[in-house]
């Protein structure tokens, strides 16, 4: 607008917004006053301290009548606008300008505050000018915002469920890459005699995901049970480790779901971990680690360097120093490990159940380094990482407990990292009520977890 550059509508608390399309009055270019903020509010932006010409730009989008809206405005804490009354002073859908000279900032903020006495203050946008050396000062993204000392979550109801012959849904891995949400997962199929397979589906927002395509995955012809999908970025490809035995597979677009190759074995004809699953891998600068369960009590890894990745040797398998580690209910499986954006910690998540085992939850620890030590974080069934006791369900409870899930991650690379200010968990639950099948026709859903 005469060659002035504006943007979406930031730095504001409170209030809210509001739109319209109805052509505006007094200008060429409608946009910028087809849109408004309403209430008692203010903005701060961010500016070099120095002095600043502030254009205001109003328009009266909703009443009609003289007397129906009454608002003040303050620059820098000066008066600017006094029992400003818009329809009376320019009518209805017109817009008015109001230029404030000589605004002095002396605390790295420029602040405009807008406060109603009938009815909502209005602002439909702003422009700051300066013909001292005043500048704009982008403030710094936030890095992180630690692990919390308590969390609460809201559960979705379930959102992906089993399709065409599948009894089940279970095991998700997700990331979001090119503005999309892409899931793998195992589905247990009734044809025959039954078997384990997966699937792929891919959405804009989850809000869309029943209308999402539901396709059978069989990479080579073959199964990736309990999948991790993920970018390593040193050899430009994407890689799903799987199970059965320790496997991998690859590809260079994960939206084709046709691409990826056969299967590589992990550990071709070694029989000491033949029975292990939920394979796990993440990378730090140096080196790439793989953690995985036995069902025993124990979480175990391996590491290999940058380099040598994909290879891992078996013979160099630890088990890992894990606080309060020893039952199987404790260190169970699923277990997923990430890196806490903005600080040097990591987080490992291990599905476990507490009274029993149809009430599964998720207990956490954290450490400084992949190796461990890892110290007790969220290990009680009182006070879980995830789990019936700090889950709540504003649809309903449709799940008995919070199984094998995966964090949707703030990035899809191997570097595995999370942004805990936002927190989001895609896991799988079921209710056993009634369900008198086997072990693997359970009936598991797939349901988000938001972090409140």
């Amino acid at each position: 607008m005469a060659g002035v550059q504006y943007n979406a509508d930031r730095f504001s608390s409170s209030g809210s917004t509001n739109s319209t399309s109805d052509p505006i009055a007094g200008v060429s270019e409608d946009t910028l006053y087809q849109t408004e903020r309403f209430g008692t509010y203010k903005y701060e932006i961010p500016v070099t301290n120095n002095t600043y010409s502030v254009k205001l730009h109003f328009v009266e989008l909703y009443q009609t009548t003289t007397g129906a809206r009454i608002f003040n405005v303050s620059v820098e804490g000066e008066p600017v606008v006094q029992k400003m009354d818009l329809f009376a002073t320019v009518g209805h859908d017109t817009a008015y300008d109001l230029v404030v000279p000589r605004v002095m900032v002396a605390d790295g903020s420029l602040t405009i505050e807008l406060s109603a006495e009938i009815d909502n203050a209005t602002l439909s946008g702003f422009a700051i000018y300066s013909n001292s050396g005043g500048e704009f000062v982008e403030p710094p993204k936030p890095v992180g915002c630690g692990l919390p000392n308590s969390i609460h979550w809201t559960s979705t109801g379930a959102i992906i469920g089993p399709r065409n012959s599948d009894a089940s849904v279970k095991d998700p891995t997700i990331v979001y890459y090119n503005n999309k949400y892409h899931v793998f997962a195992t589905v247990w199929n009734t044809s025959g005699s039954g078997s384990y397979r997966s699937m792929y589906m891919s959405f804009t927002d989850f809000n869309q995901v029943n209308s999402a395509t539901y396709q059978a995955f069989s990479p080579g012809g073959s199964s990736t049970v309990a999948p991790q999908v993920f970018y390593f970025r040193p050899q430009n490809r994407w890689y799903i480790f799987t199970q059965w035995p320790a496997k991998y597979t690859t590809s260079t677009n994960i939206e084709n779901p046709s691409s990826w190759s056969a299967p590589t074995t992990l550990w071709p004809g070694n029989d000491n971990y033949g029975g292990a699953l939920d394979y796990w891998v993440i990378c730090n600068d140096t080196h790439c680690y793989l953690y995985f369960f036995k069902d025993d009590g124990k979480m175990y890894y391996v590491s290999t360097t940058i380099a040598n990745f994909p290879r891992f040797d078996v013979g160099q398998v630890k088990v890992a120093n894990v606080q309060g580690a020893g039952g199987q209910n404790i260190l169970f499986e699923a277990g997923n490990v990430y890196k806490i954006k903005g600080t040097d910690q990591y987080l490992l998540q291990v599905e476990g159940w507490g009274a029993s085992e149809g009430r599964r939850l998720y207990r956490s620890w954290t450490s400084t380094s992949l190796d461990g030590p890892w110290q007790a974080h969220k290990t009680s069934e009182s006070d879980p990482f995830a789990g019936l006791n700090n889950v709540t369900f504003p649809g309903g409870q449709w799940t008995q407990q919070i199984s094998h899930g995966e964090m949707i991650r703030d990035g899809y690379d191997e570097k595995m990292e999370i942004d805990t200010c936002n927190m989001k968990f895609l896991y799988q639950g079921v209710n056993l009520s009634g369900f008198n099948g086997s072990y693997n026709a359970r009936p598991y859903r797939l349901g988000l977890l938001t972090a409140n």
